[in-house]
């Protein structure tokens, strides 16, 4: 009995031996420890290095913080079924938004044919192009629209269906094209269904003095 249970533990030490000369002596397995939370180290380095270069404002930024200002407005809208457009007066906010967003705030007409809007538009640096929301007096919900400039012509455009409309797709583009700081055009185009592209709304801003 005294020799099985010396023998048993013999085997015991050696084991238990092994077990700590391998983590004693496996520099393979602690360089590779340590090479791992290097590369962690280093990915979180470079996401947060990524992630401030996309915080820093581009020329597009730029481009939109100089539409920030008081404005006159000219409207004409066109309705269906009515050829001639109707001529509205009135005028339009911009703000600048944590330097790389516009808020403008838009009122036109009076009486039943007032419209007021209210709408921000950005430049998203992580996806490259320009997105834009927004809400008017006499919609429904909140479209999002998204594009490129070229030049001093900005286009945006979007899509969604009208499920209370017989889940009709309407798909609508914006387009704001600057004359100079203190003249520019923005102009709504919608298409409803498979129908064609119609003009809706022309604004035509003047830089209050």
């Amino acid at each position: 009995m005294r020799i099985g249970t010396s023998l048993l533990a013999a085997v015991v030490l050696i084991l238990v031996g092994v077990g700590l000369g391998t983590a004693f002596s496996d520099p393979k397995g602690e360089a590779a420890r340590e090479a791992k939370g290097a590369k962690e180290a280093k990915g979180k380095k470079n996401m947060e290095e990524a992630w401030a270069e996309l915080m820093q404002t581009t020329e597009q930024h730029t481009w939109l913080a100089e539409l920030a200002g008081e404005w006159n407005v000219e409207a004409r809208m066109w309705k269906d079924g009515v050829e001639e457009p109707i001529s509205l007066h009135g005028s339009a906010t911009v703000t600048r938004v944590f330097d790389r967003f516009i808020f403008e705030e838009l009122t036109i007409g009076e009486g039943d044919m007032q419209i007021k809007a209210r709408g921000h538009i950005g430049y998203d640096t992580s996806n490259e192009e320009f997105c834009s929301s927004y809400i008017t007096s006499n919609c429904i919900a909140i479209h999002v629209l998204t594009g490129q400039r070229e030049d001093n012509t900005l286009s945006v455009s979007g899509s969604w269906h009208e499920k209370g409309l017989d889940n009709t797709k309407v798909t609508q583009r914006l387009v704001c094209a600057r004359k100079d700081k203190d003249n520019h055009t923005t102009t709504i185009f919608a298409r409803y269904g498979s129908g064609p592209e119609n003009k809706q709304l022309e604004l035509t801003y003047t830089r209050k003095q």
